[in-house]
């Protein structure tokens, strides 16, 4: 059946749409916090007034790193399984992300670039099929500046182009992080948005 227009203008890119998007994402996020919070009242410790602080630059509009989402998930998981001391530790960890510049960011997929915790979770979350592991490893640093020079080239063009598309791309990514891994393409994570994966094929060259 033939696509209408209307229906095929929401496969139009659009800034305005993603920013829109992303709000929705940004203010469920703090709908969740805001019953865990309840919940966890007098059985855990944790800083309430921080967290309180969380959701308002969520529902706000204010953009926060990739890492909160990603943390969410684990402290959902921690809690559910009773695991008070791992959830008093994310509590923390949640609060303590720092926010992340307006600027796009391209960064290696590196215990270094983004500390132990982070560097495993991602891994372990973009890996969940047991039938078809996709393992992340860290980069090797000779080319990794060119190729993120290249990536910002390549962005310019997209802006020259089609500035719509550039637009949506700037709304949606705030982080792309090159890795080694074992399938030469890119990936984002629906538990981390915002965050876009690239790397490189295992059996060689560069991101």
């Amino acid at each position: 059946m033939p696509m209408s227009m209307d229906n095929a203008t929401l496969f139009a890119p659009s800034g305005a749409r993603a920013e829109a998007f992303d709000q929705v994402m940004r203010s469920r996020l703090a709908d969740s916090l805001d019953h865990i919070v309840e919940r966890s009242r007098g059985h855990l410790r944790f800083d309430e007034a921080a967290m309180a602080r969380l959701s308002g630059t969520l529902r706000g509009g204010g953009r926060v790193s990739p890492d909160v989402f990603a943390s969410y998930y684990d402290l959902v998981d921690a809690l559910a399984a009773g695991q008070q001391e791992a959830g008093e530790a994310l509590f923390a960890e949640i609060v303590g992300i720092p926010r992340p510049d307006e600027a796009l960011a391209i960064v290696p997929f590196s215990q270094s670039e983004l500390g132990d915790n982070t560097f495993a979770r991602y891994r372990r979350m973009m890996d969940t099929d047991p039938e078809a592991p996709y393992v992340f490893r860290e980069p090797e640093t000779a080319g990794l500046g060119e190729f993120a020079q290249g990536i910002r080239r390549a962005i310019a063009l997209m802006e020259r182009a089609d500035r719509a598309l550039a637009d949506e791309f700037r709304a949606l990514v705030m982080k792309i992080l090159l890795a080694a891994g074992e399938s030469g393409d890119g990936q984002s994570e629906f538990v981390a948005p915002g965050n876009q994966f690239l790397h490189e094929l295992a059996a060689g060259g560069r991101p």
